[in-house]
């Protein structure tokens, strides 16, 4: 049998590729190009190796696969929350099995990503359904979730109740980071200081954003601001503040957390 491996390392890069991309819009995470290509050039590099060794088992290719999906996983969207970096990789696994199975019933050519050996595609597509079926719990559990939101800006620290908001897409336009909006009255002195800011009235050392916010009224831009520091339970996350004043219920909290942000 002859192997080329730099269409092995191709074909396979372009579905891991794919397979990332799936991953980030099942999980509404955002992943920059950078460790798009990182994560997805050490999964075919590590697919093309598996495929080289001579003598592997089923055990051995399933047990390579799975640490190279949770390597692929780890790249792409980070590695600090064990939880979040299982889920993860449950669901990218699930992802390349979707692709590969789907490619084996249509072509019934090639070797499905992962798969380091022929196998069934019903076996591929029904990973892939426990790996949609898992993002479903996980959504339907965050809707409900509450966590503590701790701020720290100007010197002054808030702390707050956030709820997760899995509809929501705010971000920072010149960072692209995650904005979580905060009720004006829950942090008054800081939504002053960033109005004054935006106004010119004042030199708050704040950073000042204007945050695009689309809810079911349309698109509206709050006054926002970045945080020094910003904590969702007890992890630290890169986030905006987009201060909200027109009074929203937000279910009993006094902001609405992107799930995204959620350990």
């Amino acid at each position: 049998m002859i192997l080329y491996a730099d269409v092995l390392f191709g074909v396979n890069l372009s579905m891991d590729l794919l397979s990332l991309g799936l991953t980030a819009s099942l999980t509404r995470r955002k992943i920059g190009k950078f460790r798009l290509f990182a994560a997805a050039s050490l999964g075919a590099l590590g697919a093309t190796v598996m495929t080289a060794v001579p003598g592997i088992g089923r055990g051995a290719s399933a047990l390579c696969g799975v640490l190279l999906s949770a390597g692929m996983a780890a790249a792409a969207f980070g590695w600090k929350d064990p939880r979040r970096l299982l889920a993860d990789s449950v669901i990218l696994w699930g992802a390349g099995c979707a692709l590969g199975g789907l490619l084996t019933l249509f072509s019934e050519i090639g070797t499905p990503v992962y798969a380091g050996g022929d196998g069934f595609p019903i076996l591929y597509l029904g990973a892939a359904a426990v790996s949609f079926l898992w993002t479903r719990v996980r959504r339907r559990v965050a809707e409900n979730r509450t966590v503590r939101v701790r701020i720290e800006a100007a010197g002054r620290k808030e702390e707050l109740t956030g709820l997760c908001d899995t509809g929501s897409f705010a971000a920072d336009p010149i960072g692209g980071i995650p904005a979580i909006l905060v009720k004006r009255k829950a942090v008054p002195i800081l939504s002053e200081l960033a109005e004054s800011a935006a106004a010119g009235k004042a030199e708050s050392g704040i950073r000042v954003r204007m945050i695009p916010v689309r809810g079911l009224g349309g698109e509206r831009l709050l006054t926002g601001f970045v945080p020094d520091r910003t904590f969702v339970g007890d992890a630290e996350v890169r986030a905006a503040v987009a201060v909200d004043g027109e009074g929203e219920s937000y279910g009993g909290a006094e902001a609405l957390v992107p799930a995204r942000l959620i350990p």
